[in-house]
């Protein structure tokens, strides 16, 4: 993970490979970061996933790993007549089960 000195002074966490280029992950800055292995970063206070409601340490979406995999990546798969085919069948499965 690539960090800005002001984050990670912010955020207490550990120092690294400092004198990396890239963008802050935290704040976007483009200064010079600290390249440190994700294992070493506390993970932050699950929130809710803002679609689902499940917890998630992912503070940037706020999605749970679920979410981001449909979100991202529904729009190119429903350009497949297929894949909206699939989508339709399973949408009217749900209908049937839950009566919504």
């Amino acid at each position: 993970m690539f960090y800005c000195d002001e984050c990670r002074k912010k955020k207490g966490w550990p120092e690294g490979l400092r004198g990396s280029r890239g963008r802050c992950e935290v704040c976007g800055d483009g200064a010079v970061c600290h390249d440190v292995p994700s294992h070493a970063i506390p993970l932050p206070k699950p929130v809710p996933c803002k679609t689902c409601g499940e917890p998630t340490t992912m503070m940037g979406t706020k999605l749970c790993d679920g979410c981001w995999e449909v979100e991202s990546r529904l729009e190119k798969y429903l350009e497949s007549e297929k894949g909206r085919e699939h989508v339709v069948r399973r949408l009217k499965e749900c209908d049937a089960v839950f009566k919504w």
